[in-house]
């Protein structure tokens, strides 16, 4: 069975509760489970095994035994936990997912993953992880970049103007692309929305 990528990427909406959060992404899956003794399903909190509910996943320990088991077949490797898996995969994606500042064309949660396991005791989830990661990512062949920033290189100066509720809340200067965008990223979520105003008259939303 593959992963069901859909159920990862929205990242914004990851929920706050990392058992629930392990529920969203188990539901619907399969396990070929050690402690159940063979292939299980899961539907909400019900374990099923041969269309009748063997157990209920009704603790934290039972969630987590139970992710890990899924998480090791469908990644090959033991999960950062989902604290910090959602943190750093927040963090990647607003630069290199599809909404982010320098997108990815084929990049895949699993991808990172392997990125961070290659890492190993190094990987501190800072922005040299980042690049380190894209980078692994790039030369593998695995995704490519889709668009360079009209700035990225340029020494020109750029500016940033937020928007509260489709009115005019603040603009700021900067001197280069990557700082703009930096800035912008916080004001990329309602009520907010942002654009990035070239010196040659051009823009474009964050």
């Amino acid at each position: 069975m593959k992963i069901n990528m859909k159920k990862f990427p929205t990242l914004t909406k990851i929920l706050a509760s990392e058992d629930s959060e392990y529920l969203k992404l188990l539901n619907g899956s399969e396990v070929n489970s050690l402690k159940y003794e063979g292939t299980v399903g899961v539907e909400g909190k019900n374990v099923l095994q041969n269309g009748e509910v063997i157990d209920t996943l009704d603790t934290p320990e039972k969630i987590k035994a139970l992710w890990d088991e899924y998480y090791e077949q469908e990644m090959g490797g033991e999960s950062l936990g989902a604290a910090d898996d959602k943190k750093f995969l927040e963090y990647f994606m607003s630069f290199y997912g599809p909404d982010g500042i320098y997108p990815m064309e084929g990049l895949k949660e699993q991808d990172i993953q392997e990125g961070v396991k290659a890492r190993g005791d190094k990987f501190e989830g800072d922005s040299a992880d980042r690049e380190l990661i894209r980078d692994m990512i790039l030369d593998g062949g695995k995704a490519k970049m889709v668009k360079k920033p009209k700035a990225k290189a340029s020494k020109e100066k750029v500016k940033v103007v937020v928007f509260k509720d489709g009115k005019k809340a603040q603009e700021k200067e900067f001197d280069d692309y990557a700082s703009a965008a930096a800035f912008g990223e916080k004001y990329m979520n309602a009520p907010y929305n942002c654009e990035i105003h070239f010196a040659d008259g051009t823009m474009e939303d964050l």
